[in-house]
């Protein structure tokens, strides 16, 4: 029997995204029916849950852009989200995901990647949740997975991106360890796939395919659907910007985590950027478990 999920697009920033992954993950740890969303976000900016803003972001570039920022609650690194990419969370309870953080990220990868190949997009996994683009022995990152974890439910969340006209401003907005990106534009550009590169899909088309894979591989039985009413008020409370400026602080156990796409198993895929943060530990369990939501702890095989 095919579990019953809502299917819809919130759109907004990446404060948005944040709030209303939040939101869902309570409603559904409670009871509520899975989603499937897609996120039709603004040039906005995502740190990671213990990343240091200072350190990897630009926040005078930001400020004069009047670009969001978001702390998300799932782990990683500083991305910059646009039209330009697609964006979209799973949410359901623990019985959906299972408790093995290694195939957790692999499955929603592995669609992922599945879906690019039915589009003449030579894209295939590597671990730990990445999907990427190999020519001539070298890689090239086009997607990732991250995830929320609590004690009744589960969040897996991907990005692909669709084409690189957001590549300079993602160039200005975000550092690593404290040095700025831009002597090292060629070679990050050289890191990065597209979707667009490949294949003349549309993002309708291309999330229309993710749908129906993501159905099939987690057994969905897909429905138009909304946030609740409860829903989009807890997510309300959660875009405050005064909530959204407590997140932002730094704690003193924060460190650089660099930039999201950059890293490959926790390698610097940019050689001219291994003296400033040559390696990254991928997430683990704990950055993901929430366990002010009645934490699960993962294992990692």
């Amino acid at each position: 029997m095919n579990l019953e999920t809502r299917l819809f697009t919130v759109k907004g920033n990446t404060i948005t995204e944040n709030a209303t992954n939040r939101a869902l993950v309570e409603s559904i740890a409670r009871g509520a029916y899975p989603a499937l969303v897609f996120y039709d976000l603004a040039p906005s900016v995502s740190i990671g849950r213990a990343q240091h803003s200072i350190l990897d972001i630009d926040l005078e570039a930001v400020k004069r852009s009047k670009v969001a920022l978001a702390r998300r609650d799932s782990g990683g690194q500083a991305v910059y989200l646009d039209e330009s990419y697609l964006v979209f969370s799973l949410v359901g309870p623990r019985s959906l995901f299972g408790t093995d953080l290694t195939q957790l990220r692999k499955k929603f990868s592995v669609c992922m990647a599945d879906t690019l190949k039915e589009l003449g997009v030579p894209a295939s996994f590597h671990m730990p949740d990445n999907v990427v683009i190999e020519r001539g022995g070298a890689y090239q990152t086009i997607g990732n997975s991250g995830q929320i974890i609590t004690s009744n439910a589960i969040l897996v969340e991907g990005s692909l991106r669709y084409s690189h006209s957001g590549f300079d401003t993602m160039v200005s907005m975000l550092k690593t360890n404290g040095h700025p990106l831009h002597p090292y534009k060629e070679e990050i550009r050289s890191a990065l796939g597209a979707i667009k590169d490949y294949t003349k899909a549309g993002k309708e088309e291309v999330k229309s395919r993710l749908a129906k894979n993501i159905a099939t591989v987690y057994g969905l039985k897909i429905y138009a659907g909304r946030l609740s009413e409860e829903e989009a008020i807890v997510a309300a409370d959660l875009a405050h910007p005064i909530k959204v400026e407590q997140s932002l602080r730094n704690d003193d156990s924060y460190k650089s985590r660099g930039v999201c796409y950059l890293f490959l198993n926790g390698t610097n895929l940019v050689k001219g950027m291994s003296q400033i943060l040559p390696y990254n530990q991928p997430s683990t369990a704990v950055d993901s478990t929430h366990t002010n939501i009645g934490g699960l702890q993962l294992h990692a095989s």
